[in-house]
């Protein structure tokens, strides 16, 4: 018998310490709750739920972005609801201009409010925004993340949808009054030619592809040519009546019977419109200009003398009820854009969910306690732990039996 090593008692603390350890790791798990709290309870699976939680979060972000997303669509839609709302109004009143019955005060309320409209148009689109993001002031594309990965994006198409993108820039319905004029008398005084601007144009041979603005905002192209005029159509316009010529002119020498003026070989290419007053027979027109070369010319201030007999009738600017019809349309393609990219982040955002669900599962799998089995194992520490110390007990009793034969001595 050996009284300086107890081995049954060292046997018995190894396995108490044992018992204890286990009982131990039963007890963190059951109080946290997940199967892997430090590294050493399972390094690779550490590794691995630790992949799965940057991409869970990144989703999480992701779905975020992406109802934001929705947000900025649903924001710009809305503005896109109203701007469609004017223009269905201009659309109507300009129905209601082209009727013959509006006497020209009439078409100058139909106008004031169109203005108007067009005004809040312009906006809208200036000032629709979400956190500070202009949605619908320009053409852009505004990049989405929608993944928790580099190149997870979607692009989000935006539109300028102004007066001028929707091509109604100087819309006008006043077109005023059109009355043909039966055997017109006209005479024509010049006043003024070029000025000094005369020899910045003169000896050219041909000017084309200068463009003049007329009544309605039509535009005629200056070309050379011959001289002639001719009209048998008056149209009046903001109260001003306007002679309409038919026939192309250019300079030469001035006939007695019609003045002509020296455009220094430009003819108008198609109608010209010249104003003048038939309550007085005379009227001076205002000096008409264009650019060529970087260079502003007046062409001529006139006088010109009509007699006739005049037939009203109301006139109404080509196209317009059709160029709104146009405003319409491009509303329309943008907001169908719109609902599509929604009805796509919707699908995005479900899509995201089910992957966040799936990815949380598998990580759970890994690092989350199963407290069935941590509940038997604590049990079954408990109850070793429990026998550990009582073999303990008895190992540490037998180095006194050594002393019962020293008693026989």
């Amino acid at each position: 018998m050996i009284i300086n090593t107890n081995t049954m008692a060292l046997t018995a603390m190894l396995n108490l310490n044992k018992a204890q350890s286990a009982l131990g790791t039963a007890i963190e798990r059951l109080s946290s709750g997940k199967r892997i709290n430090s590294a050493k309870d399972d390094p690779a699976g550490l590794a691995i739920a630790n992949r799965f939680t940057s991409n869970i979060l990144g989703l999480s972000q992701a779905r975020k972005n992406t109802y934001d997303g929705i947000s900025i669509i649903q924001t710009t839609e809305g503005a896109l609801d109203e701007i469609n709302n004017n223009l269905q109004r201009i659309r109507e009143i300009s129905v209601q201009a082209a009727n013959g019955s509006n006497s020209q005060s009439d078409l100058d309320s139909i106008q004031a409010e169109i203005d108007q409209r067009l005004a809040e148009i312009d906006r809208i689109s200036s000032q629709t925004q979400f956190n500070g993001i202009k949605t619908l002031n320009s053409d852009t594309k505004l990049k989405l993340q929608v993944g928790a990965n580099d190149g997870d994006i979607i692009e989000l198409d935006l539109y300028k949808a102004n007066v001028e993108s929707l091509g109604l820039k100087d819309y006008n319905v006043n077109g005023g009054k059109k009355g043909g004029m039966t055997n017109p008398t006209i005479g024509v005084t010049p006043v003024e030619v070029f000025k000094s601007q005369l020899p910045a144009v003169s000896g050219i041979p041909g000017i084309t592809g200068v463009s003049i603005t007329g009544i309605g905002g039509e535009d005629f192209g200056l070309t050379s040519g011959s001289l002639g005029v001719n009209s048998n159509t008056l149209f009046e316009a903001e109260g001003k009546y306007y002679i309409q010529m038919n026939t192309p002119f250019r300079a030469g020498a001035v006939p007695s019977d019609i003045a002509a003026i020296e455009a220094a070989g430009l003819e108008f290419d198609t109608d010209y419109y010249i104003p003048v007053d038939p309550t007085t027979g005379v009227d001076k027109g205002g000096i008409l200009t264009f650019d060529f070369d970087g260079q502003s010319f007046s062409l001529v201030d006139f006088v010109i003398d009509v007699s006739g007999s005049m037939t009203p009738d109301t006139v109404l600017p080509t196209s317009l009820i059709s160029t709104v019809d146009n405003a319409i349309s491009k509303i329309d393609m943008m907001r169908g854009n719109l609902g599509a990219m929604h009805n796509r982040l919707e699908s995005v955002i479900n899509t995201t969910s089910v992957t966040i669900v799936n990815l949380s599962a598998a990580r759970s799998r890994i690092e989350d306690a199963d407290y069935a089995l941590e509940v038997s194992n604590m049990i079954r520490a408990q109850i070793l732990q429990q026998a550990a110390i009582a073999a303990l007990a008895q190992a540490n009793q037998v180095p006194n039996m050594v002393l019962s034969l020293l008693k026989n001595m």
